[in-house]
């Protein structure tokens, strides 16, 4: 959710169009959900050539990646300037294409003018030397006149977008897949603007002419002052981490990404039968439930895009920033986005398609008008799958898939032929998500090896308890150095000495979701199954409050929504206000646990609690307030403090878990892999002790025979370096180019500042 404390010294308005900001500048005091009509010729501009030099490109990674960004920001920066001295205003970028506009007088000949300029400028870009390869790349334009509905849309306190659609943008995109490599072409609209001024010859297609010859208007770009253009609200229609300056878009990133296509069809009809009003409100309720199930899950809604039959939105996950597991969270954004969707009255529709893979992220574009933008084929896939994917399914690769787990229903598909690639793409249709998710941990299941000095405190911590005193303890740690697998073996050994355990999972998505930590272990309590109904889930919670807590039954009703179940409804529950529902809440859950623990000592497990939602820890930590009752609780988290919420109470012990020792990454390697000694000596050295790093090199050395950093690694390290600010990124990358390690000074070195003559 955007707030004003996100905004940054971030140059807004060149991430924007000028037809929204001069909207704004017009009327800095309207409704920020809002829609009017832009006259005048739309152009759109795709390149061919660009994928075959991504794909060369993207071999060579971040470097690849430089070289790319080089070469768009040069090719858009040339075609900009074009079409801003005959008035084009650029509205948005779609990869390697382009979409602009031209308002005012002769717009049908200034958009043919900019057009035939553009295409001539292009001749500098064939044989273009890239690596030694020689790369031509060419360019389709075309051009249609009309009317086109501009739309601001989304939360009027939050996340804004700015969306161009109708008949005549679906017409432009219609256009311009008819112009051959160097033409440009125009619709019958256009080409009736453009006579006595241009030289048209017919083609093949029925009312689409070629644009051989233009004359030159006289076209003076008018002065445009825009300092009445409210920034507070500009900034709200950029991602949020660029609108915070979280990002430094100039460093073009090759990044592991999930990319979610949405094509979007009805706006057009409603245009047309029901009107401005209508249609407005219609497109901003279905960019809101967008946007509420982008932001629970680490999504950023990147682009929306023309097409030929609606319109196209482009969702990403793992960039600008990445929140990890970036394939399940595209997959559940999906997911709860079409169920959503479902239950709504819109007279639209949508398919969707998800693809993962490497992609180019960073700034494209000019130095007055440039965007963050991703490019490459496997943003061309995900596309691909949308299109295929029919009204109202999901369709997701295999590359997506390979990294999903049970709570993921999918149903493979027969393999499709799709345009770019040689050999036929398995696709899966995406039909459930499981409500209830598992433990987030992505590593492979392994044997549990070492801890010893850690173990050997946790039983002390278990004595203390067992003497009837509540104990808290915090474990922290790096991704990956074997938190969870070190609670996991603990618990197997309470549960051994006759102790209940409960487990907390804490979900990145659920951070905002009020005492969602708690969900698994009262479901536990109740010995709640996942296929019971919701009778027999009722039977059992009351079943056990007539076992152990009577008085509190009354209040039973107040635990449906942490147990997503139907809210059974009673006189005394149905008068409490907000406040009081809550501290009932915490109560009868105090008073279940403790109970629990007079028949046996328990141990409640928290998971992953740097995502652990605000609700939860107030609830740990009045549990931990329960001084004489034989209760532990354990909380684990990649940060080095505890929650917020647990200020002022000190853990009774602190464990931080280091690397493994040499011997016992051996043993560990030895008690799950067959491995030649060769290939553990590697391993154990990239690992740098890291049980997670551990497998997952040890499961690509035995899958490809080569010592390769697995993409769970990378999407690790990426997800912790976006945690960073700017200036921390930088040391790390100018340290990189050194190498693995360097003495101090020599980093130093490279820190300075170059003198300025």
């Amino acid at each position: 959710m955007y707030s004003e404390e996100d905004s940054s010294n971030v140059d807004t308005p060149c991430y924007l169009p000028q037809t929204l900001i001069s909207s704004w500048a017009d009327a800095p005091q309207q409704n920020p959900v809002w829609s009017n009509w832009l006259t005048g010729s739309m152009m759109h501009c795709d390149v061919t050539g660009f994928t075959a030099m991504n794909e060369r490109l993207s071999r060579l990674g971040k470097e690849g990646g430089e070289i790319m960004a080089d070469l768009l920001n040069e090719f858009f920066d040339r075609m900009l300037r074009i079409a801003d001295q005959w008035g084009g205003i650029h509205l948005k970028y779609g990869g390697d294409a382009m979409l602009l506009v031209f308002s005012g007088e002769d717009h049908a000949l200034r958009s043919a003018r900019a057009g035939l300029d553009m295409q001539e400028a292009m001749k500098d870009f064939f044989g273009l030397s890239v690596l030694g390869e020689a790369y031509d790349l060419h360019m389709r334009i075309g051009i249609h006149s009309g009317r086109f509905f501009s739309a601001s849309i989304g939360d009027p306190e939050g996340l804004m977008h700015y969306l161009i659609t109708g008949e005549d943008v679906n017409r432009t995109a219609q256009v311009e897949p008819m112009a051959e490599p160097d033409q440009v072409v125009v619709s019958r609209e256009t080409a009736d603007l453009l006579v006595g001024s241009c030289k048209l010859e017919p083609t093949e297609h029925d009312h689409i002419f070629v644009v051989t010859e233009a004359s030159t208007p006289e076209f003076k770009q008018p002065l445009l002052d825009h300092h009445e253009a409210p920034r507070k609200i500009l900034t709200r229609y950029l991602m949020p981490p660029i609108a915070a300056g979280k990002v430094r878009t100039k460093d073009r990133d090759h990044r592991r990404v999930s990319i979610v296509f949405i094509s979007l069809k009805g706006l057009t009809g409603l245009l047309q039968d029901q009107g401005d009003e209508q249609t407005l409100q219609q497109a901003n309720t279905y960019i809101r439930l967008l946007f509420t199930a982008a932001e629970k899950y680490g999504g950023y809604l990147s682009q929306s895009d023309v097409s030929e039959k609606g319109d196209t939105f482009v969702v990403l996950f793992g960039a600008p920033v990445s929140h990890g597991e970036h394939e399940k969270n595209a997959c559940r954004f999906a997911f709860e986005l079409n169920n959503e969707f479902n239950k709504t009255d819109l007279q639209l529709k949508h398919q969707i398609g998800i693809n993962t893979g490497y992609v180019f992220a960073g700034e494209t574009g000019s130095t007055r008008r440039r965007d963050y933008t991703t490019t490459g084929d496997n943003m061309n896939l995900a596309a691909r799958l949308m299109a295929a994917a029919g009204v109202g399914n999901i369709l997701v690769s295999a590359n997506t898939v390979e990294r999903l787990d049970d709570d993921f229903s999918l149903q493979k598909l027969e393999p499709i032929k799709v345009k770019g690639k040689s050999q036929l793409i398995d696709i899966y249709r995406l039909d459930k998500v499981a409500e209830d998710a598992g433990s987030s941990a992505t590593s492979r299941k392994i044997s549990f090896v070492g801890r010893t000095p850690e173990l050997r405190q946790l039983d002390q911590i278990k004595r203390t308890t067992e003497s009837g005193k509540a104990t808290w303890t915090y474990l922290h740690g790096n991704p990956g150095i074997g938190k969870s697998q070190l609670c996991r073996e603990y618990a197997t050994r309470l549960k051994q000495d006759g102790w209940k355990v409960f487990t907390g999972i804490c979900q990145f998505y659920d951070a905002n979701n009020a005492f969602s930590a708690w969900k698994h272990p009262l479901r536990w309590l109740f010995q709640l199954e996942s296929s019971e109904d919701e009778e027999q889930i009722w039977n059992k919670i009351d079943s056990l409050f007539d076992e152990i807590y009577p008085e509190g039954k009354i209040f039973a009703p107040l635990l449906a929504d942490i147990l997503t179940i139907q809210e059974r409804s009673n006189p005394i529950i149905n008068s409490l206000d907000l406040k009081t529902r809550r501290e009932k809440l915490i109560q009868i859950i105090k008073r279940l646990i403790s109970s629990s623990s007079t028949q046996q000592p328990c141990c409640l497990f928290f998971d992953n609690a740097q995502w652990i939602d605000s609700s939860s820890a107030e609830l740990v930590r009045e549990m931990i307030n329960l001084e004489d009752k034989p209760i532990s609780i354990c909380i684990s988290s990649q940060s080095p403090q505890p929650p917020a919420v647990m200020e002022g109470i000190a853990p009774d012990k602190t464990l931080y878990l280091e690397e493994l020792s040499p011997d016992e990454c051996k043993q560990l390697l030895s008690t799950n892999h067959e491995l030649s000694p060769e290939d553990q000596d590697a391993i154990i050295q990239k690992a740098n002790g890291n049980p997670f790093y551990l497998g997952e090199l040890a499961a690509n050395v035995i899958s490809k025979g080569e010592l390769v950093l697995p993409d769970s690694i990378n999407d690790a390290i990426i997800m912790r370096l976006d945690e960073l600010d700017n200036e921390s990124k930088d040391v790390i990358r100018r340290a990189s180019v050194i190498g693995h390690s360097f003495e101090i000074r020599t980093l130093q070195h490279l820190l300075e500042p170059t003198p300025v003559d």
